[in-house]
């Protein structure tokens, strides 16, 4: 934190991760471009040798790591912290248990000195640690390196969006904090506020052909699992509360804007039907919470109940075929369905649901 021209700032929530944070802060080294680069860990209350671990990397890199120790407040709470204090002319999150590709970082650093962009998307990958295969996903449509307006940006193929989320987002830190965003704490799955709610003020994006981030999945543990996202589907449904409402807050957004943004909301949406009725084993329960989630969506903009109607029925029909959600996630791989469901295109949201 003590030079203050960084071009990106990297914020590394963590909490009680000694098993991962090392892989993760060792990716974030490259010694041409640690002047450039700074990389906050925010400490979330961990129990563990997650804070020693990190504080060794201080030691090392004093100009360009630092640790913020604070007491649990979750991941939206550990973002906050740490764009509150950024210096980096940008900002991206890199999850403690998620990595990046050490040696396409100088090239990424150096097409953020260059360019001014609202939001900077770049590729990444899903890695399934227990079976080692990786996803790709791209920005497709578009020429990498180009500043496009928000409204050129979204006339491309939606296969342009896959990669405007949590993973793939790098934001202007000026442009995030104008937003006034605040992600709520001590819930889960607010990674889809935070890619998503500031996208209503987004006025230019730039993609770049590089990959960057990777996911780590596979782990039963994560927030993913079909167990925990059952258990926490009142976070799901309070992030979906929270981002119709930054929506209904910004009525004069540019039609680019609103393209994007409905995308992204259906995916949340979507990922909340899979939920209650594929993932949840009390089925008449589940369909109670889907009807219920329309109901408050109709509440809160009837105009958002027609984008996901499509999604709703087709998801309906595979709960009354009693579809499992290993079948699900078969089954959505296959051309028929991904051109019905999903348009033909896979997003991080997709790969959630």
């Amino acid at each position: 934190m003590l030079h203050l021209e960084k071009i990106l700032t990297v914020a590394v929530p963590a909490y009680n991760a000694e098993w991962c944070i090392e892989k993760c802060l060792s990716s974030l080294i490259d010694e041409s471009i640690l002047n450039d680069l700074e990389v906050i860990v925010v400490n979330d209350g961990s129990t563990d040798r997650t804070a020693e671990i990190a504080s060794g990397f201080v030691s090392r890199y004093p100009h360009s790591f630092s640790i913020i120790n604070k007491v649990n407040g979750g991941h939206g709470s550990a973002i906050n912290a740490a764009v509150s204090v950024a210096t980096g002319k940008y900002f991206k999150v890199i999850d403690a248990d998620d990595w990046v590709i050490t040696e396409n970082l100088k090239s990424y650093v150096s097409a953020l000195r260059e360019k001014n962009a609202d939001v900077v998307l770049t590729n990444f990958h899903i890695v399934d640690i227990t079976t080692g295969r990786r996803q790709e996903f791209i920005t497709r449509g578009l020429k990498s390196g180009e500043v496009y307006t928000i409204d050129s940006f979204s006339a491309a193929s939606t296969a342009a969006f896959q990669c405007a989320t949590f993973h793939g987002i790098t934001y202007l830190t000026a442009f995030y904090r104008s937003t006034g965003v605040c992600l709520p704490e001590k819930i889960f799955y607010e990674d889809q506020e935070y890619a998503t709610s500031p996208l209503a003020k987004v006025k230019t994006i730039l993609p770049l052909d590089i990959f960057l981030y990777q996911y780590m999945v596979g782990n039963a543990a994560q927030s993913v699992s079909d167990a925990n996202q059952v258990k926490r589907m009142s976070d799901i449904e309070n992030v979906i509360l929270n981002v119709i409402n930054s929506y209904n807050m910004n009525p004069d957004m540019p039609e680019g804007a609103k393209k994007l943004y409905i995308y992204k909301l259906c995916l949340i949406v979507k990922s909340y039907y899979v939920v209650a009725l594929i993932k949840k084993p009390d089925r008449k329960t589940g369909r109670k919470d889907a009807a219920r989630i329309r109901r408050l969506i109709a509440e809160k903009n009837p105009e958002l109940v027609r984008y996901t109607n499509k999604d709703y029925n087709i998801v309906l029909l595979m709960h009354y075929l009693h579809m499992s959600s290993q079948r699900w996630q078969r089954i959505k791989q296959s051309a028929i369905l991904k051109l019905v469901y999903n348009g033909g295109e896979n997003s991080r949201e997709q790969k959630k649901a």
